[in-house]
């Protein structure tokens, strides 16, 4: 028999030539991670780190001085429009430290804002310029939108229909004065505890923001107060219909100075091109490709004004910008596996775009080769299990482990994950994140101590799904252990030449493929079956595991891109 079809690498921890423990995780002869890369990829990973200190340094496309990107003649299309979709240039990876979203002020929010403020933010030019940029972009027809930030005005065209206009703000008496809302809830979105109705104590998505249940999403002079601004795009995507639109909508550089303290650090050190740019880069880190058609604005009434003046005269409240963006859906398998993957993953926060790109291509790798139209689908509904491996494998050192590691043992683990608590231990025992069970991960990590970190992953993804939580059934896996020493002395009387690490190998590549998951009758015929191999059959077995991971080439550049791009985020 050949081993089991998976692809990837290992982490036993044991100390040897092939691992040495991570500096995050316990040392014990567990599963553990690998060793560091390259100096020259350490040298990558040390710039992009840097990099990610001054946001401004990505600004690929807009001026320090403030100016926006200058659009053709040709393609002004649309009043105002100052970035097309192609002219966003994002860095590999979220670019943002925790520490750029502290506020001066971090008292509550809901506390802060008690006193009403019946005021609009803009003044009457500039709202009639954001309720004419609103008539431009609303669909037709009696449409449901979503205010988030809501307060005493939502700048609604009033020549339109709405079947519901449902507005989330900080405070219930400007909620109430807003002539426009059809429901409102207070909700600090700030918080910890997520989308929860100050009042009511209710998650707000069970009284009435399902999914897909909205056409427009607005959130108008809020995002500068968002701690947590993807969280607050993911939910909007969440909410929208396909096709629905999300406006953000906010003013010049020095508007609402009553509420500066509680402005993010970065929103008061940048200008409105600045603004524009970053507003923009949270849509693409919250939803990733899950996103089209994003475009940004200057709505300011008076045409082309000089943005960089916006910091130091004028009526700061009359320069009106908008970043917008149109809810897209991957598509169906049968059309594209690689994007409906993806699509999966858009709003998957435990991974970044190279990750995404990484796990996917390996999944679709073997969706391509799958013999069957339920194996193909078995391949897709593996995707959804993604996110909750990554919640363990970012725990690991990311030098020691880094993202294409991270990648190829999601990519195995994923289409037999379930999740339970007892595969997520026998994971995190595995990778040496909890201690090593004495009967079983420490043993085999003593047994393969020759094998390269990289054919030992595909154990880990082998075993980690067969664990269910019931002790006799686990008792029964573990039993597995037991057989490794004497098929390691049988393959090595019969294959002397065998390097240690060959004969390790294939021994406990044997031992789980063919002893591990058998019943009590087929494991009795385990070791009289090994012993009848002849030393042609053990070489064709360990020919086979060595050619399993040769890609085509295809598949190998595809590989090789998607590792460049996570190597470098």
């Amino acid at each position: 028999m050949v081993p089991s079809a998976a692809i990837t690498v290992l982490f036993l921890t044991h100390v040897s030539r092939a691992f040495r423990p991570s500096p995050l995780t316990p040392r014990s002869p567990a599963l553990s991670a690998p060793r560091s890369p390259t100096s020259r990829g350490l040298r990558r990973l040390k710039a992009t780190a840097l990099r990610a200190f001054d946001i401004r340094q990505s600004l690929n496309n807009f001026s320090g001085k403030g100016n926006f990107p200058d659009v053709p003649p040709e393609n002004q299309t649309e009043p105002g429009l100052k970035v097309e979709p192609y002219m966003w240039k994002w860095p590999p990876a979220w670019p943002f430290r925790k520490d750029q979203f502290k506020r001066t002020d971090n008292t509550s929010d809901i506390e802060f804002f008690s006193t009403a403020d019946i005021r609009p933010f803009f003044d009457e030019p500039a709202r009639i310029a954001l309720t004419n940029h609103y008539a431009r972009c609303f669909p037709s027809g009696a449409i449901s939108v979503l205010d988030i930030g809501a307060g005493s005005y939502s700048y609604l065209p009033g020549d339109r229909q709405y079947a519901r206009v449902v507005g989330i703000g900080i405070n219930q008496d400007e909620l109430d004065a807003n002539p426009a809302l059809t429901e409102s809830f207070v909700v600090d979105l700030n918080s910890e505890e997520g989308w929860i109705d100050h009042k009511r104590r209710i998650a707000i998505g069970e009284r009435g923001l399902q999914r897909e249940s909205f056409d427009v999403v607005l959130i108008s002079n809020a995002m500068e107060f968002f701690t947590k601004p993807r969280r607050v795009l993911r939910e909007a995507w969440r909410v929208l219909k396909p096709g629905g639109l999300c406006v953000v909508a906010f003013t010049g550089g020095n508007a609402n100075k009553e509420a500066v303290n509680k402005k993010m650090e970065w929103w008061k050190q940048m200008n409105d091109a600045q603004h524009m740019y970053i507003t923009g880069s949270f849509f693409r880190f919250s939803a990733s490709d899950g996103w089209a058609d994003l475009k940004g604005f200057d709505v300011t009434p008076q045409g082309e004004a000089e943005s960089m003046m916006n910091m130091f005269s004028g009526s700061p409240d009359r320069f009106v910008y908008a970043v917008q963006a149109t809810k897209r859906l991957p598509p169906h398998h049968t059309e594209d596996p690689y994007e409906a993957m993806m699509g999966q993953l858009w709003t998957a926060r435990e991974l970044e775009d190279a990750e995404r790109q990484l796990v996917v291509a390996r999944l679709t790798r073997d969706f391509n080769r799958a013999d069957t139209e339920s194996e193909q689908e078995s391949f897709v509904d593996a995707v959804k299990g993604v996110p909750s491996i990554y919640r363990v494998l970012k725990e690991m050192n990311p030098v020691t482990f880094p993202p294409p590691l991270r990648a190829k043992l999601a990519s195995l683990l994923a289409p037999q994950w379930k999740n339970t608590e007892a595969q997520q231990s026998a994971l995190r025992q595995g990778l040496g994140l909890e201690p090593p069970s004495k009967d079983f991960w420490l043993k085999l990590g003593q047994l393969s101590d020759d094998v390269s970190a990289e054919d030992r992953l595909i154990w880990l993804a082998d075993i980690v799904p067969q664990f269910t939580g019931e002790p006799t059934h686990d008792a029964y896996v573990k039993q597995m252990i037991d057989v490794v020493p004497l098929a390691i002395d049988l393959v090595k009387e019969r294959c002397q030449e065998w390097s240690d690490a060959d004969v390790q190998l294939v021994a406990v590549d044997l031992a789980i493929t063919d002893y591990m998951t058998e019943p009590p009758r087929g494991r009795a015929r385990f070791y009289p079956w090994l012993k009848n191999f002849s030393r042609g059959e053990l070489d064709d077995i360990l020919r086979k595991r060595r050619d399993y991971k040769m890609l085509t080439p295809e598949e190998d550049e595809m590989e090789r891109e998607a590792e460049r791009e996570a190597t470098a985020a």
